[in-house]
């Protein structure tokens, strides 16, 4: 892959702020932006924690939401690869923090749900992201904080 074809392909997680509510950032991907939302850091500990900021592959797969309350389904998700000691870690539908298990989900807005903060209309964030990667099945996505301090080391 050429590096200007590389550059194309990667999405930018910029996270700015960690609360016990979540870990909030913006993804960059071309002309497309969006707010994000994921689990407080906590060490990289399973299903609750974001993961460890760093480059991921990304490969085209499902998120599996079953029938359940609020009208949930099966849809085209991007999962990250080779994430260290984690799994189907995946960019999904959700606005809360609480509503994942260590994945990112997207949102137009910031603001507060059920009395915390959260991102805000995650399906036409999502719905968006999904049109700017075209059907890619395989980009790449890179976190990274905007603090020195943590730089990629979470």
């Amino acid at each position: 892959m050429t590096p200007e074809k590389f550059k194309e392909e990667v999405a930018v997680l910029t996270r700015w702020g960690s609360t016990p509510s979540g870990t909030f950032g913006e993804l960059r991907h071309r002309d497309f932006r969006c707010y994000t939302v994921e689990r407080p850091w906590e060490n990289n500990r399973q299903f609750i924690s974001c993961i460890p900021a760093d480059v991921y592959k990304m490969r085209l797969s499902m998120y599996y939401g079953g029938d359940g309350p609020g009208g949930k389904s099966d849809y085209p998700a991007y999962r990250l690869l080779a994430v260290p000691n984690r799994t189907y870690i995946k960019i999904h539908k959700a606005n809360l923090a609480a509503d994942l298990l260590g994945c990112i989900a997207l949102g137009t807005k910031l603001g507060y749900l059920e009395n915390t903060w959260a991102v805000l209309n995650s399906r036409e964030a999502y719905g968006k992201f999904m049109e700017s990667m075209g059907g890619e099945q395989e980009a790449f996505l890179e976190i990274v904080w905007d603090t020195p301090e943590r730089g990629r080391a979470k």
